[in-house]
């Protein structure tokens, strides 16, 4: 049972949407990457944008994208278990 690991494209992909999203409440996540805001635990609790628009910002970025359907659903996880925003 290999796990899962994002290929670098995958990576961006998830870094793009992440933008997207903070972007969405004027927030810029390179910032808080830069100034170590992201290393401090449940940092995203911080932050609110509705999970349905969260939802739209994901799907229409990943509609733009070369993926499977089982890898798309993927990366959609990973952001809304990982560091999305409380919804």
């Amino acid at each position: 049972n290999k796990m899962a690991i994002a290929t670098k494209k995958e990576e961006e992909i998830i870094m793009k949407i992440y933008r997207a999203i903070y972007d969405e409440i004027g927030v810029d996540i390179d910032t808080l990457i830069s100034d170590g805001t992201t290393k401090k635990e449940m940092w995203f609790l911080n932050y609110y944008l509705p999970i349905e628009r969260q939802e739209e910002i994901i799907l229409t970025i990943l509609k733009t994208e070369k993926l499977s359907k089982w890898k798309k659903a993927s990366i959609r996880m990973t952001i809304l278990l990982g560091s999305a925003p409380k919804g």
